[in-house]
């Protein structure tokens, strides 16, 4: 991925430095375009969640090495839980939606069922703007969401 100086500098920083930045960006203090460049949801995500687990999840190379949608493997979507449409989905959990078995789009839990992506339409265009996920999908009888008028399921990555 391609991080900005702000954003390489936090990504070597402390545990501590590096907790502040990722609630500040959950919490819509910061703004994830400062950190990251080129507006990619997937690349948006990982970074979240690099600097919420630090070394213990994605180490420092994988952080840069890996670009866009290759961290579809690596966020695993497919096999972690599926949202239900009415649990709280945990704040920093990686979310991943799949259309006909294929994940398009990747965000950041931020607490309730709320998200902050980028570049994802009405599931997350700007990342200063959550998304509620309980407003925007409709629930089918299938177990997953009509949205766009196609079937779709949200899945809660383990990363």
């Amino acid at each position: 991925m391609q991080l900005t100086q702000l954003g390489g500098h936090v990504a070597q920083s402390g545990f501590a430095e590096k907790q502040k930045h990722a609630q500040a960006l959950m919490y819509g203090m910061a703004d994830i375009n400062e950190y990251v460049s080129g507006g990619v949801c997937y690349d948006a995500a990982a970074y979240v969640r690099y600097l919420l687990r630090g070394d213990a999840m994605i180490a420092p190379g994988t952080l840069l090495d890996t670009i866009g949608q290759h961290w579809r493997t690596r966020f695993n979507f497919e096999t972690g839980d599926q949202w239900d449409g009415r649990a709280s989905i945990p704040a920093g959990t990686a979310v991943g939606f799949s259309r006909g078995g294929n994940v398009f789009h990747a965000a950041i839990a931020v607490g309730g069922s709320r998200i902050r992506a980028v570049n994802g339409g009405r599931l997350g265009s700007g990342w200063m703007y959550a998304v509620d996920l309980a407003r925007v999908l409709e629930q089918d009888a299938a177990g997953g969401f009509t949205f766009d008028r196609a079937n779709l399921r949200v899945h809660l990555s383990r990363l």
